[in-house]
C-alpha cells in the first residue's frame, strides 16, 4: 500500500520532524504553499502515487526541504475500529510526526522550530498551519543503494464529524499507523569523478571513476 489515507480534496499530509541534533534555524516551510497537499522539493518527482526525492551522492553535502499545509480532514481508505465504532474519517485536530524511518547512513531529518516541541520531540501541526521537513547530511559510500522513507504520524480530532467524540490515532493499536507514509523513495549513488583513471599516467588521479 502507496499510503495508508486519503485527505480530502485530494490533499496529502507529509512530514516534518527533528532528529537528534539541535533545530536547523535554515528549515522552513514554504509560505507560498496555500493547499493542503505534499509539494516536493526541487529534483524531486512524482509518478504512480510515489515521490523520488533528489538523488543523493555519497560524500557530498545533501540538503533537501519539504512544506506541507495541514489539512481540516481526513478519511481513511480502510475504516478502523474505535470503541465499537467504524471510523471512516477523521476532523482534524492536530497532526504529529515521530519519525522517519528509512534514511541512509549519513542523513538526518529536522523540523521547522514553530512546530517541533522539546517535551516530546515531535512536530506538531494544526490544519491551516505549515510545517516543513528538512533532510540533510552527507551520505556514506556504503549506503548506496534505494531506499523507501516511511513517515511515521500520528493524530487527533474527532470521529466522523461527531465533536463529542475525541479519537487519536495512538489508540488503534495494531492500527496505530493508519496515518503513515511510504510513499517516498531515495537513492544513493557514486558521484562521478573526471579525471585520469589510467594508474600508468603522469596525471593519474586515485579519486576520479571517469
Amino acid at each position: 500500500m502507496i499510503m495508508k489515507n486519503l485527505f480530502s480534496i485530494l490533499s496529502l499530509f507529509f512530514f516534518s520532524i527533528q532528529i537528534s541534533l539541535g533545530q536547523n534555524t535554515n528549515c522552513v516551510p514554504d509560505p507560498n504553499v496555500i493547499t493542503p497537499n505534499v509539494i516536493s522539493a526541487a529534483g524531486s518527482t512524482y509518478s504512480n502515487g510515489s515521490y523520488t526525492l533528489a538523488t543523493v551522492e555519497a560524500g557530498i553535502p545533501y540538503s533537501l526541504t519539504l512544506t506541507l499545509l495541514c489539512p481540516s480532514d481526513t478519511v481513511f481508505e480502510t475504516p478502523v475500529s474505535y470503541n465499537s465504532l467504524e471510523v471512516n474519517s477523521m476532523d482534524v485536530e492536530e497532526l504529529r510526526v515521530t519519525d522517519v524511518l528509512g534514511l541512509p547512513s549519513g542523513l538526518n531529518w529536522d523540523c521547522d522550530e514553530v512546530s517541533y516541541d522539546a517535551a516530546t520531540g515531535y512536530c506538531y501541526v494544526s490544519p491551516g498551519e505549515r510545517a516543513s521537513i528538512c533532510i540533510t547530511g552527507n551520505a556514506t559510500p556504503s549506503s548506496v543503494g534505494s531506499y523507501n522513507l516511511t513517515v511515521k504520524v500520528g493524530g487527533s480530532g474527532f470521529i466522523n464529524g461527531i465533536t463529542s467524540i475525541e479519537f487519536d490515532t495512538d489508540d488503534l493499536n495494531s492500527n496505530d499507523d493508519i496515518l503513515d507514509f511510504d510513499n517516498y523513495n531515495m537513492t544513493v549513488v557514486i558521484p562521478t569523478i573526471l579525471g585520469c583513471t589510467d594508474a600508468s599516467s603522469f596525471n593519474y588521479d586515485s579519486s576520479s571513476n571517469t
